[in-house]
């Protein structure tokens, strides 16, 4: 008798349950019946849209060969990549509005063209990190290859974070590749890849233009992730050449 009367308990307390589970259902239905239907969603969603790229794009004074199908869709992968990456691209303007002034100055006194202070976006996106390999700075210069131009690196000072002395050392960079290869645009890829890696490539490939070069892939988009980073900056009075000439 006990023992059916705990089962009719068990089954009372089941049904009570399951009634109140129905009518918490059905009171969430109600309430999102209620709600209006939205006519127009376009407000919240996102339009993502590619970009019809210009006729002519230029680095340094070299012209970007477009009409290659591999240049440019390298081109645009990283012209997205960098438009909808939207904090770091707010970041960016705010750092080169506050750095371009010294970094283009050192430039032009090393008689190196002004494009090359967007190679540091590819570098460090203008701020003093470090690489996983130990690369340093806004210019991510290797601990052992400061030193051998000069650089104070110890415990203490370490020159690789200080702006200016990096960016002179980069220049020195440049001035010898450019008297090695003759033309900008492999002279800021060697500054990436190594002057021995690019050569060696060269040499394999039979090849000395760098659209023309398969290079580790962090070297094959090095050009192009500092070209993306133009119209970025276009906004900002620090910017002064439109490399986008038919836009």
């Amino acid at each position: 008798m006990e023992k059916s009367r705990s089962k009719t308990v068990i089954v009372a307390s089941i049904l009570i349950i399951f009634s109140i589970f129905v009518l918490l259902i059905a009171r969430d239905f109600k309430v999102f019946s209620n709600v209006p239907p939205c006519e127009d969603s376009s407000d919240t969603i996102m339009s993502i849209q590619t970009f019809k790229l210009p006729e002519k794009v230029t680095f340094a004074g070299e012209t970007m060969p477009l009409d290659n199908f591999d240049t440019r869709e390298s081109l645009e992968r990283e012209l997205i990549t960098s438009a909808y990456r939207h904090s770091s691209t707010i970041l960016i303007i705010k750092r080169v509005n506050r750095y371009f002034p010294v970094i283009e100055k050192i430039l032009e006194n090393n008689n190196i063209p002004d494009d090359f202070k967007y190679l540091v976006a590819a570098e460090s996106e203008y701020s003093n990190m470090i690489s996983p390999v130990g690369a340093t700075g806004f210019w991510q210069i290797m601990k052992a290859t400061g030193r051998e131009q000069g650089m104070e690196i110890n415990d203490v000072v370490d020159e690789r974070y200080d702006v200016e002395k990096s960016t002179q050392f980069a220049c020195d960079y440049f001035r010898k590749s450019y008297e090695k290869y003759g033309n900008w645009t492999l002279t800021a890829a060697s500054y990436n890849g190594g002057r021995a890696a690019i050569d060696e490539q060269i040499s394999i490939q039979k090849q000395n233009n760098y659209y023309d070069l398969l290079l580790a892939e962090e070297t094959a988009r090095y050009i192009f992730r500092a070209i993306a980073v133009f119209p970025i900056v276009l906004c900002t009075s620090a910017c002064n050449h439109n490399p986008f000439a038919a836009m």
